[in-house]
């Protein structure tokens, strides 16, 4: 019977015409969402934020910092907690210079307003867009 599965998904997904060239955008939460949505949106990314897995908790990292850009009026009490401990405990020093970008985002969303207008694919390009924003912040001081 999985073999039927297997073969239905893909004839379903070449049916919609997507390709491996089809790359959603990388966004915290969808269009319109509410503020129910972003609280649970905030408990999950905690909840990623506490695990051992690296791609986990990258992903996880640019989804807080996009979160904040995407409702900077609301307050990531526990987000910001999460974020500081993993810059501080990570076993990489990339994930723990990804943590210290977030940590940016979240304490300083108005040097950041104009990385939300872009569509990024992963979150190596949207930490390169952060630290790219960062440095033409500070140079400029």
């Amino acid at each position: 019977m999985r073999p039927y599965t297997v073969l239905a998904a893909l004839m379903m997904l070449a049916a919609t015409g997507y390709t491996q060239d089809d790359k959603p955008a990388y966004s915290a939460i969808p269009d319109g969402s509410t503020a129910a949505h972003a609280a649970k949106a905030e408990q999950n990314y905690a909840a990623c934020l506490a695990t051992a897995n690296d791609g986990v908790t990258e992903s996880a990292l640019a989804h807080v910092a996009l979160m904040k850009l995407s409702m900077p009026e609301r307050d990531y009490r526990l987000l910001n907690a999460r974020v500081a401990d993993v810059a501080r405990t990570a076993g990489s020093p990339e994930i723990r210079y990804k943590a210290f970008l977030t940590g940016m985002v979240l304490g300083h969303p108005e040097v950041f307003t104009a990385l939300p207008s872009v569509t990024y694919q992963s979150p190596d390009e949207f930490f390169g867009a952060v630290a790219s924003r960062l440095g033409e912040y500070y140079a400029t001081r």
